[in-house]
């Protein structure tokens, strides 16, 4: 019931040829030391609780799986170990700057969206309030208004109606 991590200190032993360490409590990574001792022929560390990615180099590279099983954790190395690969950590940080890359996308879209159809808004309405006062002056084109009309339009030509004067000109609403 070994906890921790694989010490460095192990790689300081001298002629260090068999490291047997499974079906323990370990924690960490596999050390890349492991990899290139020229002295260590076998070691074991299945059934721990290991994490990260496992070198494809060195001994490594002819490893096999059964050194390593029961790790959940470890991903990488190389074909013999049948561990999943690491490319998917990879890919979260891609899909995180993907996710950016859209968000900004859309807002762009719906700004530019609600740019278009304050403009056609205003066209529209500048285009229809000159429809309007058209039909206006065209209502009342060459009629002639008597002052009682005139008074009665005016409220009696209140100053409330008033849109300019003059000593000869009076026009009212």
């Amino acid at each position: 019931m070994i906890e921790g991590t694989i010490p460095e200190s192990l790689k300081q032993i001298a002629y260090l040829k068999v490291l047997d360490v499974a079906f323990n409590q370990l924690t960490g990574s596999v050390p890349i030391w492991l990899a290139n001792d020229s002295v260590m022929k076998n070691f074991d560390l299945s059934y721990n609780r290991l994490t990260g990615e496992v070198s494809s180099m060195g001994k490594f590279k002819n490893l096999s799986g059964s050194t390593l099983i029961g790790n959940a954790g470890l991903c990488g190395g190389s074909a013999l170990m049948r561990l999943q690969p690491c490319a998917v950590q990879k890919k979260r940080k891609l899909r995180k700057w993907t996710y950016y890359l859209l968000a900004i996308t859309i807002s762009c879209f719906l700004l530019l969206l609600v740019y278009v159809g304050v403009r056609l808004r205003k066209f529209f309405k500048r285009k229809s309030d000159a429809e309007s006062e058209e039909a206006i002056l065209m209502a009342f084109r060459g009629r002639n208004f008597t002052l009682s009309e005139l008074k009665i339009a005016t409220d009696g030509f209140s100053d409330a109606n008033l849109l300019a004067s003059s000593k000869l000109l009076w026009i009212c609403l």
